[in-house]
């Protein structure tokens, strides 16, 4: 979905989509406890799962975690070259440990030897574009 200060659209972009599926895009999942106390965290395993989902492996991320299942908001930050971001603000919906995406995950990250715990899914309610579209 594509905000500006009056109206959202209920989509993740193809442009978002397609910079979400390169290894070198960075990808950045903050989150805030209770009491409001921000987190970030590098996530590179982030993507699309649908058009208004993405999902994102668990392998080490204790705060992060304990965010998500406390307050259940999340904001996604992603970053290409040059200058291009979208920013993704959503609603978590809990972790899978079984089930088609989680197998995609294990997967792939099976490949670079990497054990997933789970995957986190988040429904995306805001999204941003810097630049602005025109």
């Amino acid at each position: 979905m594509l905000c500006d200060a009056v109206t959202c659209m209920a989509k993740i972009p193809k442009e978002a989509v397609d910079m979400m599926s390169k290894n070198e895009t960075c990808k950045v999942l903050a989150t805030s406890d209770a009491k409001g106390v921000p987190n970030a965290a590098a996530i590179w395993s982030l993507k699309p799962v649908g058009e208004d989902q993405i999902a994102f492996a668990e392998v080490t991320m204790k705060k992060t975690k304990d965010n998500l299942l406390n307050t259940k908001k999340a904001s996604v930050l992603v970053i290409s070259q040059p200058g291009k971001s979208f920013q993704l603000k959503g609603d978590f919906l809990g972790f899978q440990t079984s089930g088609p995406v989680f197998d995609a995950f294990a997967k792939a990250m099976a490949a670079a030897n990497i054990t997933v715990r789970a995957v986190g899914l988040i429904r995306i309610n805001e999204i941003y574009q810097y630049p602005p579209a025109a």
